[in-house]
């Protein structure tokens, strides 16, 4: 089962639920962590994922726009 990290801003990213519940249990019992939940935007881009369906779309409409000026 594969996890990653992202120190800078703690977000984290799993291959399914199970495994990123487990990833934070094990973060929260040695450090004091807030849980934000999804992240809806990281870095510029914007993130929609269907856990169901197993996919993640990422997206930068703000780039695309500027672009497009």
């Amino acid at each position: 089962q594969v996890c990653a990290w992202h120190v800078d801003d703690g977000t984290c990213a799993a291959l399914s639920k199970q495994v990123l519940t487990s990833l934070l249990d094990n973060i929260k019992s040695a450090l004091p962590i807030n849980d934000l939940g999804e992240p809806q935007h990281l870095l510029g881009m914007k993130i929609a994922h269907d856990w169901d369906a197993g996919t993640i779309h990422l997206s930068m409409p703000t780039y695309i726009d500027n672009l497009a000026q």
